[in-house]
């Protein structure tokens, strides 16, 4: 159960990743490197409690899960080859990407307005990065994979790089990803090569940048699944 959601989830991050800044242009959606990424990494991290109850053999205690605020969290980090995409794209990156999670059918380049119609918050985020925005929907109804809640995305430029944090839960709110986006901006990039492991024991490059497991920021969730969006799809 616990790996459906994270597949789910990774798949719909690499979708919504590719198609956002290919809107009205030629390009192969299935070629990273015609977009002009060079590396792309991202892990996935689940609540311990959400894990302990999913794992569990007995009945589910959902009165356990009442005091957590976010029950998922996906990072994401993605090297381009230069910075011009990032600079002319990085709200269609957080549009197409909430609008994709919550369902919601888009035209192309319509999401971030499309969104705002359906009463979602924006921001812009200063001082995080070269630039940064975040996009906040909340659920009255459907969860999202299984999970219910809202979501909060926070789309970071930091030159070449661009990073992606996508928080999903009871209270996933405006300034819930900061934390985390802020190690990763001050973190060295890591040119180590990369060891992946797709069950979250990835070693080097984007995730020796990741918070370590012993940090408040994750210390509370258990890496479930690592993604390379580089790698051939089946």
């Amino acid at each position: 159960m616990a790996r459906r959601f994270s597949l789910q989830l990774a798949l719909l991050l690499t979708f919504s990743l590719t198609i956002a800044p290919a809107a009205g242009q030629n390009l192969d959606l299935d070629d990273p490197e015609e977009l002009g990424i060079v590396s792309g990494y991202g892990r996935m991290y689940v609540s311990t409690a959400i894990m302990d109850m999913m794992m569990s053999a007995d009945s589910a205690d959902m009165d356990a899960l009442d005091d957590i605020d976010i029950s998922m969290i996906a990072a994401l980090g993605i090297a381009f080859d230069s910075s011009e995409m990032l600079d002319e794209h990085l709200d269609m990156f957080a549009c197409e990407m909430l609008a994709s999670l919550i369902d919601i059918d888009t035209d192309e380049g319509d999401a971030c307005e499309m969104l705002a119609e359906e009463g979602v918050d924006f921001a812009t985020i200063d001082d995080l990065g070269d630039q940064a925005i975040e996009a906040t929907a909340t659920l009255d109804a459907d969860p999202i994979l299984g999970i219910e809640g809202g979501v909060n995305i926070l789309v970071v430029q930091d030159g070449t790089y661009l990073y992606l944090l996508v928080l999903i839960g009871p209270r996933a709110e405006m300034g819930t990803g900061h934390t985390f986006a802020e190690f990763l901006v001050n973190a060295d990039p890591d040119d180590t090569d990369v060891v992946f492991d797709e069950d979250g024991a990835s070693t080097g490059g984007f995730f020796d940048m990741l918070p370590p497991a012993d940090d408040p920021i994750v210390s509370d969730y258990i890496p479930m699944i690592d993604l390379d969006m580089m790698a051939p799809t089946e």
